[in-house]
């Protein structure tokens, strides 16, 4: 009996599981949306890799997802045109390098952020590229297309070497994370079966062995040129 309490008291008011889990800023605006400002904004955040994984509004904007009293949730929140509010297009690096920590390292290096941080108006920011909540991925053509409103003929640093450098690259880095990410099955799939080299050949999945000198080839080396001839059957 006490156990069954227990669970039912766990149930009850216990932490919810992840899937269960809400935001409270975005649940209040999506509920209320003649008070909000940019309610565009709340449904990008729903739809976003930050929605799905509950990276909370207030990670960014600050003020307290703990509670639906407007005054208390909103309580320390600046506008994006305020210089010291952390979503300001230039801290907005820094807010979300706390997150990104990679990305920001590598943008730190870049010019784009020395002209961001001169504050001229000209460095492009994370919302740039990314949108301001969507936190959208480029692909290669629309990166190129992004880069070509700055360094396109009538953009503020005219250079279109630079948006086909940039495409190229993205392209390059894109075929390198499919490689990774089909690496661990081949290694699953060579690590699955018996491996057995007969002849130059080797066996990865079940079933019977080759029977002794079956497929043994036989070489021929060239001294001259020093190449591989024979196989199979060879003589």
């Amino acid at each position: 009996m006490r156990l069954c309490m227990w669970l039912l008291f766990l149930v009850v008011v216990g932490p919810r599981p992840l899937w269960a889990q809400g935001d409270r800023c975005a649940d209040c605006h999506i509920a209320n949306p003649q008070a909000d400002p940019v309610p565009e904004h709340t449904y990008d955040w729903e739809t976003s890799a930050h929605g799905r994984n509950l990276v909370g509004c207030e990670k960014c904007h600050d003020g307290d997802a703990t509670t639906f009293e407007s005054f208390l949730a909103h309580r320390g929140i600046l506008t994006s045109r305020n210089p010291a509010s952390p979503i300001h297009r230039t801290n907005l690096p820094q807010t979300c390098g706390k997150c990104h920590i990679g990305p920001f390292v590598e943008f730190q290096k870049s010019r784009h952020y020395q002209l961001l941080r001169e504050g001229r108006g000209e460095g492009p920011t994370c919302s740039t590229c990314h949108g301001p909540v969507a936190a959208r991925l480029l692909s290669p053509r629309s990166l190129e297309k992004r880069c070509d409103t700055c360094h396109g003929p009538d953009g503020v640093h005219p250079n279109s070497d630079f948006a086909l450098d940039g495409r190229i690259l993205l392209q390059e880095v894109n075929a390198v994370r499919e490689l990774l990410a089909t690496a661990p099955r081949l290694i699953g799939r060579e690590g699955s079966g018996s491996k057995e080299s007969a002849g130059g050949r080797l066996r990865t999945g079940p079933g019977p062995a080759p029977r002794s000198g079956a497929l043994r080839p036989r070489v021929r080396v060239r001294p001259d040129a020093g190449t591989y001839e024979g196989g199979e059957g060879a003589k």
